[in-house]
């Protein structure tokens, strides 16, 4: 179900996009409570309220047990061209292969839709046949199978998280970047499931809507690409194309991913990291299949929090380093849980920057969480006890903060695939 919301959500996502006449009159600013960003203006589009309701409507169709589990970024309404706000809801088709019922749930949607879209019917019927018509889903379906999978969730102690569209700005802007970490490209769809006892992430699915363009083709020539990861216990599961993503090999800089409104003096301290890098390495053991560390810290910037994150899952950088709290739970959750299946974190950042380095049996240091014993020659890694520092999840958020702020992550973010790129990075940050 997960995976159909995903595809659905980037097939929607596409679609209003490509209808350029309309979709520059499809933005709201988001104001007061709403308003997410730490500065700045925050914007919606009637994709994210479209999206995410018809994420939530598939998932409780399916699942009726999850009423009430099923929690995005935004609200479900959208002001129109004439300053009407209208309420949006998707009742998904019982019966999507009866051509009878697929009509009427369509006709449904087109009449609610046309509302918004100040009665231009044959747009409206368009974005309803998005929602409602069935899609290919053999090739990801084959894909699980492959891997397989044979857990299933425990819908008695799951819910999740969703962020319809991650990189807002970057949607409505459009603008076709290649080989840079802004433009549309950046644009992401973001799935998670936790365990609401626990608040661990058990399943993530990332859509980029935008990942390859052509001249030709449905949807404005967009084409997107779909990753996933599941944990059943310690079994990990994920998309085929993260089986091949390398480690950092011994002496390659490490590639930091993060936000132009980073802190200046943390920037300057990870970039002139490259030129103490042949004093601060050290050799780090940290389990088999471990690497050490070498080279130099090369900070780079890009848009979107999933984005960014997904830029580590995919080995194209090796951390994602905020230390604001300017991410939400929704801009996590899915991400996590896919970091995990291939064997990543992602900690706090202010709570992993506050644990002690302690000396590594080589004659460097390592970070080592206060719980834990020293690393000795008889115990060489940590990684449970650094699942301990990782980001946690769940529908109430932080007690006595209104929404949204209650569901911000407050002490920022570290995400890595090796913990020896943490170790190093962390060592750096403290001394800023």
């Amino acid at each position: 179900s997960l995976l159909c919301g995903g595809e659905r959500a980037a097939h929607i996502a596409r679609r209003i996009h490509s209808e350029q006449s309309l979709f520059g009159l499809l933005v709201e600013e988001k104001t007061g409570a709403s308003n997410t960003k730490l500065s700045g203006a925050d914007f919606k589009t009637l994709a994210d309220v479209l999206i995410q309701c018809c994420i939530v409507a598939q998932l409780e169709h399916e699942y009726p047990c999850l009423s009430g589990r099923v929690c995005g970024e935004e609200e479900a309404s959208f002001t129109n061209p004439l300053g009407q706000s209208v309420n949006i809801a998707v009742e998904m088709c019982s019966h999507p292969g009866d051509k009878e019922s697929l009509e009427a749930a369509v006709g449904e949607t087109a009449c609610l839709l046309c509302s918004v879209l100040n009665g231009d019917t044959a747009a409206a019927r368009a974005l309803a046949t998005a929602v409602h018509e069935p899609l290919d889903m053999c090739a990801l379906d084959e894909e699980v199978a492959r891997a397989g999978v044979e857990g299933r969730l425990d819908l008695d102690r799951v819910a999740f998280w969703l962020d319809p569209i991650d990189n807002t700005t970057g949607y409505i802007r459009g603008k076709d970047e290649p080989d840079t970490h802004t433009g549309i490209q950046c644009v992401t769809v973001l799935l998670g499931a936790y365990d609401v006892f626990t608040g661990t992430p058990l399943a993530g699915v990332v859509c980029q809507p935008f990942y390859r363009h052509s001249d030709v083709g449905c949807d404005g020539g967009w084409s997107g690409r779909t990753l996933w990861g599941f944990l059943d216990g310690g079994d990990r599961y994920h998309s085929e194309c993260l089986l091949d993503v390398a480690r950092q090999p011994q002496g390659k800089d490490i590639v930091v991913i993060g936000s132009r409104n980073e802190e200046r003096s943390l920037v300057d301290a990870l970039s002139g990291a490259t030129e103490m890098a042949d004093v601060a390495t050290a050799t780090l053991e940290c389990g088999a299949g471990a690497t050490a560390i070498g080279g130099g810290v090369r900070f780079v910037c890009g848009n979107g929090a999933g984005y960014k994150a997904l830029c580590v899952i995919t080995g194209v950088a090796d951390a994602y380093l905020l230390s604001t709290p300017s991410t939400y739970l929704w801009d996590t959750c899915g991400v996590q849980a896919l970091l995990a299946s291939v064997g990543g974190y992602t900690l706090e950042y202010a709570t992993a920057l506050a644990v002690p380095s302690s000396p590594d049996t080589n004659g460097g240091t390592a970070t080592t969480p206060a719980t834990t014993r020293a690393p000795s020659t008889s115990s060489r890694c940590d990684h449970r006890d650094f699942r301990d520092l990782e980001l946690s999840y769940s529908r109430t958020g932080i007690a006595g903060e209104p929404a949204p702020k209650c569901w911000c992550n407050q002490r920022g973010l570290l995400a890595v695939r090796d913990l020896n790129v943490a170790r190093r990075l962390l060592d750096i940050c403290r001394h800023v």
